[in-house]
């Protein structure tokens, strides 16, 4: 006995929760990037701002951020197949008990 149990209908609310709030974040990262890039043109020349960029390294972060976000939908759709292949396991096994 595996002890697993889901409610099909629950799960599947919680990814469209889930997918709503990616898209969310997805589009705030995506204002805040480029804002973060417009001010990045500002940072201009001479000591201080060659000071400033020795330290500042914003690209790992922002490829980091445009990773997280894009895999949001990849995992909703996974948990989405997997409820649907629950929900068929279970008819499966359902219809090996007579009626």
């Amino acid at each position: 006995m595996s002890g697993v149990e889901l409610e099909p209908e629950a799960a599947g609310a919680e990814l469209v929760g889930i997918n709503a709030e990616g898209r969310i974040a997805a589009d705030a990262w995506r204002g805040h990037r480029a804002a973060i890039d417009a001010g990045e043109a500002g940072i201009g020349a001479g000591p201080l701002a060659d000071a400033f960029r020795s330290v500042y390294v914003p690209a790992p972060v922002k490829q980091d951020a445009d990773r997280a976000l894009a895999a949001v939908p990849v995992i909703v759709k996974a948990g989405q197949d997997g409820v649907a292949d629950y929900v068929a396991a279970d008819q499966r096994a359902a219809a090996g008990f007579p009626r």
